[in-house]
């Protein structure tokens, strides 16, 4: 008989009710069962016991609460969805149909949150519906003041046509609205608002709580297929990445993204995935081969002109003539036609208004003074009323005028003091003044037209800017970009990019371009050594900005790591924006930082942008410049005078002391 080791038998002892759970376990479930699967199957039970308790609880709770919660279930839901959708910008199906999404603010369609008030508020915008689409679908986000009364709406329009209304207390968190390809290269959506605080109109009329706000980061999401070898499909784009690698295309880019209504994104000598590549070419002709786009090298030397640019947006090979460059007239009107904006009506009660985006690029900078040729019709005046006009420039009213003698043509100031750059909202606004006894019940109902052959006009653009504020604003004409150092190629890629957002009144961009005399402003990138009487002359060394009044040094710039430096001065009767750096080229790249629209709060001819902040200083005026290792007569004074003043009178003590020596010598 073999004998068992105690070890194995108190281990056996020990286990023994274990072991007779899992024969159990083997013979009822099979030999291929173990104790984990079991234990994981508890686990699962017991978080399915949770979810059926809470899932329990919470119908009870929408028994409760029916109508709300169905409500606030079917929001949750879309939110999630679209949720998902905004965070896969670009994607692509097994149809090859891909999907991208943009922003309000993305496509320029808002800079900001836009804010309509009034009875009968009114806003259009227009989506760009490119031949490649598919298909579309907008998710506009509006919110309002959450005590409106209950039968107060919003309409959304589609072409002009209603396309579905909302009660101000049940509009989604996302109002979903499909698009599909237009004629007009544009689909056209309107937001219509019928606003009521209480049951007097001539209360609503003049309160400050009928408003509605349209989200900046309200979405488009475009679906679209790749673009056949096709030069304007490839230029105009809603897959917007495109690649340069050579300084020559920077004219090039600039009408390429001015022209295109998707903002372009251009990347400089990068490998950017799906991205569009744009290359020089010897030959006379435009040529698409496959992702690649070859532009002429001998066009690009010289700029492109307006109305050059879309001409040779078709087909897969087009032949380019060199633009030449000359000195023009600048315009000085543009009528709401030409921004995109259709004659319109609108109806309502007692206070009608309709808003009119005000881009400054497209008036070609912000002019010294700016007026708007207003051109209406309206319904008869009630006999007890009195109708009037008010004008609001970004929610603050500019002028008011009565209307009650037919008048229908107004010329209306515009104080550009007011004006920022980028995107602003005139609102015209007709108000019904009715008595006291036609404020409530059976109240008539108002219509005016705007025409689109209204206009603004202005006086001559400004030309000598005395800060970086103002030459960015009244930059227009011909631009030469004098580039010497080819670490500013990016940054004069992204320059030429932000300038084709902001100021589409720039008729043409030059890289290094012989005579300046032709041209209206000038930018220059020059490396630290090239700044000798600028504002701030870098190839000086280190130096500090103060106050002469009270010594306080406002910047210094040790131990300050690399930034960047821009400055304004008249060069050669040029207005001329200067781009550098200190103490080494990687200080370019703060400036890559800052959006382009702060650059416009730079109120100095001087300006540091750093990785920690951007400021402007207005050096000369203000502020002076102290360098720590100056070479001037107060530098060498101060560390020879010492030296100086021995050399000095050394002769002079030699001098009196021969005199004296002589003077007192006796005779032998």
């Amino acid at each position: 008989m073999k004998l068992v080791h105690f070890s194995k038998i108190k281990h056996t002892i020990i286990f023994i009710p274990l072991y007779v759970v899992l024969l159990f376990l083997k013979t009822t479930y099979g030999n291929k069962i173990n104790i984990n699967v079991k234990l994981s199957h508890k686990r699962h039970y017991k978080a399915r016991y949770h979810d059926y308790h809470t899932k329990k609880h919470h119908k009870q709770q929408q028994h409760h609460h029916h109508n709300k919660e169905k409500t606030h279930h079917k929001e949750s839901k879309k939110t999630e969805n679209n949720s998902k959708k905004s965070s896969n910008n670009i994607g692509e199906n097994n149809n090859g149909v891909i999907t991208k999404t943009f922003t309000f603010k993305d496509l320029n369609l808002l800079s900001d949150d836009l804010v309509l008030k009034g009875v009968n508020p009114r806003y259009d915008f227009y989506i760009p519906t490119l031949p490649q689409m598919v298909s579309g679908k907008v998710y506009l986000n509006i919110q309002t003041y959450p005590y409106l009364r209950k039968d107060s709406t919003i309409t959304i329009l589609l072409n002009n046509v209603p396309y579905e209304t909302f009660k101000t207390d049940n509009i989604p968190p996302e109002i979903d609205i499909p698009i599909k390809k237009s004629n007009n290269h544009f689909v056209k959506i309107s937001i219509l608002g019928d606003l009521h605080i209480s049951e007097n109109v001539c209360v609503d009329a003049f309160s400050e709580k009928l408003y509605l706000i349209v989200s900046k980061n309200s979405k488009v999401e475009f679906n679209y297929k790749k673009p056949d070898n096709n030069i304007r499909e490839f230029l105009i784009d809603y897959n917007n990445d495109y690649c340069i690698y050579s300084p020559t295309l920077i004219p090039f880019i600039y009408q390429m993204c001015k022209e295109n209504p998707i903002p372009c994104k251009v990347y400089y000598n990068q490998n950017i995935k799906n991205c569009k590549k744009i290359e020089p070419s010897n030959d006379n002709n435009l040529i698409l081969n496959k992702d690649t786009l070859y532009v002429p090298i001998t066009t690009t030397t010289k700029a492109f002109e307006n109305g050059i640019f879309p001409s040779y947006l078709f087909g897969e090979a087009e032949r380019i003539n060199k633009a030449i460059v000359e000195s023009k007239t600048a315009k000085t009107e543009v009528s709401l036609k030409e921004l995109g904006i259709k004659t319109t009506t609108i109806e309502g009660v007692s206070n009608l208004n309709y808003t009119i985006p005000i881009d400054t690029a497209k008036l070609g900078g912000i002019p010294k003074n700016l007026y708007f040729r207003l051109l209406i019709a309206n319904t008869p005046i009630n006999k007890n009323g009195d109708e009037g006009l008010r004008i609001y420039l970004n929610n603050n009213m500019i002028a008011a005028y009565s209307i009650r003698n037919n008048k229908n043509s107004f010329d209306i100031k515009i104080p550009t003091d007011e004006l920022s750059y980028g995107k602003n909202y005139l609102n015209i606004n007709l108000v019904d003044f009715e008595n006291s006894n036609t404020c409530s019940g059976n109240i008539p109902r108002l219509a005016f037209t705007i025409f689109d052959s209204s206009y603004f006009y202005w006086d001559k653009l400004k030309n000598k800017p005395k800060n970086i504020s103002d030459f960015l604003k009244d930059m227009h004409g011909n631009v030469a970009f004098i580039i010497k150092d080819e670490n500013f190629y990016p940054l004069a890629t992204k320059l030429s990019i932000d300038l084709a957002d902001y100021d589409k009144s720039i008729s043409s961009i030059s890289i290094n371009p012989k005579n300046l005399s032709k041209y209206d402003f000038v930018i220059m990138f020059e490396s630290p050594k090239d700044t000798a009487n600028m504002p701030i002359e870098l190839n000086k060394g280190d130096f500090e900005i103060f106050n002469p009044l009270t010594k306080k040094v406002i910047f210094s710039s040790t131990p300050s790591e690399a930034f960047a430096v821009m400055m304004v001065k008249i060069i050669d009767n040029k207005p001329t924006l200067v781009f550098s750096y200190y103490k080494d080229p990687s200080g370019i790249n703060d400036v890559f930082k800052y959006h382009f629209s702060e650059f416009f709060g730079l109120v100095g001819n001087t300006a540091i942008a750093t990785k920690d902040f951007i400021s402007s200083y207005e050096v000369g005026q203000k502020l002076r410049i102290k360098y720590k290792y100056s070479k001037g007569l107060s530098y060498y004074w101060n560390k020879y005078k010492l030296w100086i003043i021995i050399l000095l009178t050394l002769p002079v003590t030699i001098f009196l002391a021969y005199t004296y020596v002589k003077l007192t010598r006796r005779k032998t």
